[in-house]
């Protein structure tokens, strides 16, 4: 079974990594969705000031969802610095076992320089950002750049996803994380060789287009572990 890290769990363990700098750049959607008591609960800590506008921010993923989706999308614009990413994946129903079609799955990330707008203000939403549906096969695939870790900070580089549709409600699945990140710890990887099949650690491998290729595949559960 897919284990989610517990949303006061996830915004300790971003605190710790991050430090106290009212800056820390954590996407304002991830906030929102995961941790609106724990900002309440950690309002004495300085960088939560910025978390606070993170978790009050407009922007919606599921209303900004085009009408038309495939079942691949691109993230970045044409010319976007940073190495080209391709990531292809299917996402399996709460067995694990048998492909779902008709999923919306919704990615986002930072950019090269490890921001997720140019502006740092999080009611433009994420800059890099996409939506897919899945086919028959349940599959999806994404192109855009590489993301880059927050700047001056100890947490890995790392891609956002969302599920939603087909009878599903939105929800979080792990975000992908990639092998050989000099800021992966002992303990994310032991959680991730814990998700087995479905481990958020990946092996990326560079093609000779010079695309770096992973594959990510995810579960949906049948209860969201969104809290609005």
């Amino acid at each position: 079974m897919l284990t989610l890290e517990s949303p006061l769990a996830s915004l300790s363990r971003t605190a710790k990594e991050a430090g106290d700098d009212a800056t820390t750049e954590v996407h304002a959607t991830s906030v929102r969705a995961r941790c609106p008591a724990a900002v309440g609960a950690a309002a004495a800590l300085p960088w939560t000031r910025w978390l606070a506008a993170q978790a009050r921010a407009e922007f919606d993923p599921v209303a900004a969802q085009p009408a038309q989706l495939d079942w691949e999308a691109r993230l970045s614009p044409p010319g976007e610095p940073g190495d080209p990413l391709e990531v292809t994946g299917t996402v399996f129903a709460p067995d694990g076992e048998h492909p779902v079609a008709g999923i919306v799955v919704y990615a986002y990330h930072t950019d090269a320089r490890g921001l997720y707008t140019p502006s740092n203000t999080p009611r433009e939403g994420p800059r890099l950002r996409g939506w897919m549906r899945t086919g028959a096969d349940g599959r999806f695939r994404l192109h855009s750049i590489r993301p880059a870790p927050y700047p001056n900070r100890e947490v890995p580089a790392h891609v956002h996803f969302n599920l939603w549709g087909a009878g599903y409600p939105r929800q979080w699945t792990e975000s992908l994380l990639f092998e050989g990140d000099p800021l992966l710890n002992a303990e994310r990887m032991e959680h991730s060789r814990q998700l087995g099949r479905f481990a958020n650690v990946r092996a990326l491998a560079r093609g000779a287009d010079g695309v770096w290729r992973c594959t990510f595949d995810l579960k949906v559960q049948t209860v969201s572990n969104f809290r609005d």
